[in-house]
């Protein structure tokens, strides 16, 4: 990771704890691959993960319409992958919480396998171990 970035995480607020930390370095490690994660890596997950627009969470159609607009003028490459990175997270830690924490349940709602919600979990930072019931 370049030192531009561990500065720009450093100055960073991380109301969500260390996992949302994790997280969001683990969305810039996708998108550096396979090179070293840099400050503009960083701010992108930063700018994905707020999606701040007028003190209203901006729409998932506007974000996408946004990701789309900087493929077209050569900003980004490979919209799709940012629009995952940037939305998976988000529908994951909704589907935990509309199930009140019932893993199978969430998992079928979403329509994925048991095993692959709970790896998805743990990728995004999402998996607590004392939920382990759940699996």
């Amino acid at each position: 990771m370049q030192s531009e970035a561990i500065a720009f995480l450093q100055n960073q607020q991380w109301p969500g704890n260390v996992r949302e930390l994790e997280n969001s370095v683990r969305q810039a490690l996708l998108l550096a691959r396979p090179f070293a994660i840099g400050l503009d890596h960083v701010q992108q997950v930063m700018a994905a993960n707020r999606c701040p627009m007028g003190g209203e969470q901006q729409t998932h159609a506007a974000y996408i319409t946004g990701l789309l607009a900087r493929a077209k003028n050569g900003e980004i490459d490979n919209a799709y992958s940012h629009m995952i990175a940037g939305l998976e997270p988000e529908i994951f830690k909704q589907a935990i919480q509309l199930a009140q924490g019932i893993r199978p349940k969430a998992a079928r709602w979403l329509g994925v396998t048991r095993l692959k919600m709970r790896e998805k979990l743990i990728e995004l930072g999402l998996h607590h171990a004392r939920d382990e019931r759940h699996t």
